[in-house]
């Protein structure tokens, strides 16, 4: 009998183990950042909304799904979204070990883009993935056990309506991520009919043609007659677009690109140095309204820009007080030394520093104010920074006075 007995106790005590085993799985997931809200069962388990927060970042943010299989895995999505957040630093060996999937996102949003109906599918070794919204479709493919990649498809030119012409994309190569060195090698086309303004200015066609190997890569691009841009303001190649360069850096560019508009005209010119490679300089000159003179200069896999100053729209002055030489690279810091006036009114960066790695950019340091602004005695300033989650920082403090009246407000 007591033998019968604490099987009996054994036989409860299963389904408690299994909970208790339930609840640490998913203890163990929420620790690791995602989160879930309404949990149901129709056909198979349901949430209204899942979602993913790393480094203080809401990553992913799934709403109405559903799984609907198990093999292969069909899931299905109402909303998908991807925020934008600062790179995670961990580096990026692949893609995971998966099961066959079929997986539907009715509309996928990424970061600021128009939202995209996404198909995506695993068969080992084959992953591929049909995007579209309206007219736009994008098929991509690619072979695990090789490498190789496919891309193709058509899409309209803007992300709004103002914006028409349709773009056509076709690419191929192979990408081998693993630890250490990558592999990734490829061509990509592109090639834009009738871009411009609806019913604005003129329109354009841009042909574009990049390669890439062992890090190596190369860029053609022609646009064959001035693009309008929006507010009077037209685009014009002097002749076409080269460059070459190894990652990041530029090692040699020829380019000639003039935007002009009812406030004044911009003029870029990039050229290499023929007898030394990974040398060359460029400028920004402005004009008719516009004034100043940007001069840059690369060499060594650093670009370095002149200090300058520029009259801008509304009288606005903007100058650099320092040269600033940059790393062409993927990540680096540079200081930042700006002056903006308006008026006698003047805005200084101290302690400025802009720094960028993949994914992220953020500039911090301190704004001083200081002049005269309708009559009044002008100070004040603000520190902290800029980045793509948002603002953060000291209250801004500005104070004007004169004699009979002194304001603060922060």
């Amino acid at each position: 009998m007591a033998r019968h007995h604490s099987k009996k106790h054994l036989l409860w005590l299963l389904p408690v183990l299994l909970v208790v085993l339930l609840l640490s799985v998913l203890g163990m997931v929420r620790l690791l950042g995602w989160h879930w809200q309404g949990p149901g069962w129709r056909g198979g388990p349901t949430f209204e909304r899942i979602w993913w927060k790393s480094d203080h970042c809401l990553r992913l943010e799934a709403h109405g799904v559903r799984l609907e299989g198990l093999w292969p895995a069909r899931l299905k999505m109402d909303t998908l979204s991807l925020p934008a957040c600062p790179d995670s630093g961990e580096p990026f060996t692949g893609l995971p070990a998966a099961p066959p999937f079929d997986v539907t996102i009715w509309a996928l949003q990424y970061q600021d883009y128009p939202p995209l109906q996404v198909h995506a599918h695993h068969r080992e070794p084959r992953w591929w993935a049909e995007a579209g919204l309206q007219d736009n479709h994008l098929n991509a493919e690619y072979f695990n056990d090789s490498g190789r990649w496919t891309l193709d498809g058509r899409l309209d030119a803007g992300t709004d309506r103002r914006f028409t012409g349709q773009v056509r994309v076709n690419g191929a190569g192979v990408w081998k991520p693993q630890p250490g060195p990558s592999v990734f090698n490829g061509q990509l086309t592109l090639l834009a009919q009738q871009l411009g303004l609806d019913n604005q200015g003129p329109r354009a066609d841009l042909s574009a043609r990049a390669n890439w190997r062992d890090g190596r890569w190369h860029l053609d691009a022609k646009l064959d007659r001035p693009l309008a841009l929006g507010g009077g303001w037209q685009l014009a190649a002097g002749r076409d677009v080269r460059a070459e360069g190894q990652g990041a850096a530029l090692v040699q560019a020829d380019a000639e690109l003039v935007a002009s508009g009812p406030q004044g005209r911009a003029a870029l010119t990039m050229h290499s140095d023929d007898e030394r490679l990974g040398q060359g300089s460029g400028r920004l000159l402005l004009s008719d309204g516009l004034a100043g003179r940007v001069d840059v200069s690369w060499a060594d896999q650093a670009l370095t820009v002149a200090p300058f100053e520029l009259t801008l729209p509304d009288h606005v002055r903007m100058a650099l007080r320092e040269p600033v030489t940059a790393p062409m690279a993927t990540e680096g810091d540079v200081a930042l030394p700006l002056t903006v006036r308006h008026g006698e009114a003047r805005a200084r960066t101290t302690d400025s520093h802009l720094h960028w790695r993949p994914n992220d950019v953020q500039w911090r340091g301190a704004v001083s104010l200081d002049g005269h602004w309708q009559g009044y005695a002008l100070t004040g300033g603000w520190r902290g920074d800029i980045s793509p989650v948002g603002i953060n920082g000291d209250p801004l403090t500005v104070r004007l006075s004169n004699p009979s009246l002194a304001v603060t407000a922060r």
